[in-house]
């Protein structure tokens, strides 16, 4: 690719870096020739999608969803141009490197910071979003950072466009990194803001984490099925971060503005209604219910009932009497005891 550098296209791009790309399209810096060598963005199309005269129509239209998009942290599509061979469009171009290379740079990133390099992020997508306009896309790969930590997006529209009109005319899955991917995003829903916001927030949680919330194993499953790991420390904004993270769109921030906010009320639970104890009244009893009864005395065992199997009766003490007069062995009967001889 590094000899195309220098060609001019459409007699007015002059070709000056490859800035990256995926199977689906590669992305050029190019000088304008007709705007004194302005630095623009070429995002050329492959070679299936430039020989399909509906998906190039598909992805025309999709693009010119941004053309509604005057945001400064936007870069913009600003043409199609459909050069013989190799059709691109022309895209604004925003000056810094990709925010995954920052991120491998700076490592994690603590609260304030994250807030203050997502706040421009989460402007730009709110405002395309008020336009009904949607990323589609947002990961760092898609998100470039200037010297003065400043982000602005790339790809607005076109990224998912693109791969599914690949996908269709390849026969296969769309490709492209899925770690910033919203559960319904992976089974192929239509874009909506629910997934920016999902994805934005993933890019939140590898700020704060070092990593997206899926990283190892098989990550779509995950995706789908898997909760992650809450960020240390617990706030309000790790907690708002998690609910954007939820697999239901429905439970997540109502806008980028408010997951930054981090003050999203908790979850409506069904109300538990505490168990009223029930008085009951007391019964006022005749008065002849009211004289006590007599107890009734212990019945006695007759002599032919015996004891019950395996109870011992208590047999009584054997007495020994003490002597008295007139009884045999005393001493009217020969002296108090017996002796031998006279």
């Amino acid at each position: 690719m590094d000899s195309m550098t220098g060609q001019v296209y459409a007699g007015r791009y002059r070709l000056l870096k490859a800035i990256g790309g995926d199977a689906a399209f590669s992305r050029w810096t190019a000088q304008d020739l007709e705007l004194d060598g302005e630095v623009v963005e070429l995002a050329f199309m492959p070679p299936e999608i430039a020989g399909s005269g509906r998906a190039l129509a598909e992805i025309k239209a999709s693009v010119a969803d941004s053309l509604k998009l005057l945001h400064s942290h936007i870069a913009s599509a600003r043409s199609f141009v459909d050069n013989p061979g190799a059709p691109f469009f022309v895209f604004d171009h925003l000056e810094g490197r990709p925010l995954g290379e920052c991120l491998d740079e700076w490592g994690t990133l603590g609260e304030a910071e994250t807030k203050a390099l997502l706040e421009p992020l989460a402007s730009a997508l709110d405002y395309a979003h008020a336009k009904g306009v949607v990323h589609g896309d947002v990961r760092p790969s898609n998100i470039i950072v200037d010297d003065d930590a400043t982000a602005g997006f790339i790809g607005f529209c076109i990224a998912v466009g693109m791969r599914e009109a690949v996908a269709r005319t390849r026969g296969g899955a769309a490709a492209g990194p899925i770690s910033w991917m919203s559960p319904e995003q992976l089974m192929g829903s239509a874009p909506t803001a629910a997934q920016d916001i999902y994805s934005l927030a993933a890019i939140a949680y590898e700020c704060l984490s070092g990593h997206p919330p899926f990283h190892r194993g098989q990550v779509e499953y995950q995706i789908l099925h898997g909760e992650p790991e809450p960020p240390a420390p617990e706030t309000p904004f790790t907690r708002a971060v998690l609910r954007a993270l939820s697999k239901d769109p429905a439970a997540r921030p109502q806008s980028c503005a408010e997951l930054l906010a981090g003050d999203i009320a908790p979850v409506a639970m069904p109300e538990v209604v505490a168990a009223v104890p029930v008085k009951i009244p007391k019964v006022q009893r005749p008065e002849a219910e009211k004289t006590r009864r007599p107890a009734t005395p212990p019945r006695q065992l007759e002599p032919t009932q015996q004891p019950l199997p395996g109870v011992m009766r208590r047999q009584p003490a054997r007495v020994t009497p003490q002597w008295a007069p007139g009884m045999p062995g005393g001493a009217e009967a020969g002296g108090s005891r017996r002796h031998n001889g006279g």
